[in-house]
């Protein structure tokens, strides 16, 4: 199985570790994650949910979650869970193609307070998607969302969910067209902003990337990268 850390920024490795999958944040004034998958490498992964990947979860209404990430260069029409990019490029998306075989389709990182107090926290987070496949005439849009509690763990299939934002795919079909495969790194959107987060010492705090399945064809659809601090 390969394990993969993510990229810690301006901060001690005591200030951001992996706790039971959840990233532990211990300094609510200087802490920096990263997170752009390029570790992921060019073939397919086995996937131990938030492990693989500290604190990254996969999950899917339909067929749970996945036991092992397909590499592709967006060319596949197989509905599921993939490792995005170009052959042999070492930078990397993750995400989902949905059908009516997963029905929705989440991507999650769910971090932990462990900052020793209760005060709200202003985040500001960036999430970068990529497109590589369009499968439809129409833009689909995907939304990005975030929960606070006690649970932890893979919490994707649950309830009480706070919408940060939406974004489109930039790419639609011409009419007559089936499916289009796209170079990802040239088709890009983003989902970003700040959000004042009441959580308190102990706390959860889980964003998940919702990728709807409508009925129709979808577009495969990844992360390339996650930015996230805590402004003091």
């Amino acid at each position: 199985m390969k394990k993969i850390c993510a990229g810690i920024v301006g901060l001690s490795l005591t200030a951001a570790v992996a706790l039971g999958g959840a990233i532990s944040i211990t300094d609510a004034t200087s802490f920096t994650y990263t997170q752009d998958f390029s570790a992921l490498g060019t073939g397919d992964v086995s996937w131990d949910d938030g492990i693989t990947i500290e604190g990254i979860y996969l999950n899917s209404v339909l067929t749970d979650i996945p036991a092992t990430v397909a590499a592709t260069t967006g060319g596949t029409t197989q509905s599921g869970a993939y490792n995005m990019g170009l052959s042999g490029a070492g930078d990397r998306a993750l995400g989902w193609l949905t059908s009516s075989g997963t029905g929705n389709a989440y991507t999650g990182i769910q971090f932990r307070d462990q900052t020793g107090n209760s005060d709200a926290k202003t985040i500001s987070y960036s999430f970068v998607l990529e497109q590589w496949s369009a499968r439809s005439e129409v833009a689909e849009t995907l939304t990005l969302q975030y929960k606070v509690d006690r649970t932890g763990g893979n919490e994707l299939l649950s309830t009480d969910w706070t919408t940060l934002g939406t974004g489109e795919t930039p790419v639609t079909l011409e009419p007559g067209e089936n499916t289009r495969t796209l170079n990802g790194n040239e088709h890009q959107f983003t989902i970003a902003g700040t959000e004042s987060v009441a959580i308190s010492d102990g706390e959860f705090l889980t964003f998940r990337l919702v990728d709807l399945h409508s009925g129709v064809a979808r577009a495969m659809v990844g992360i390339d990268s996650i930015s996230l601090s805590v402004i003091p």
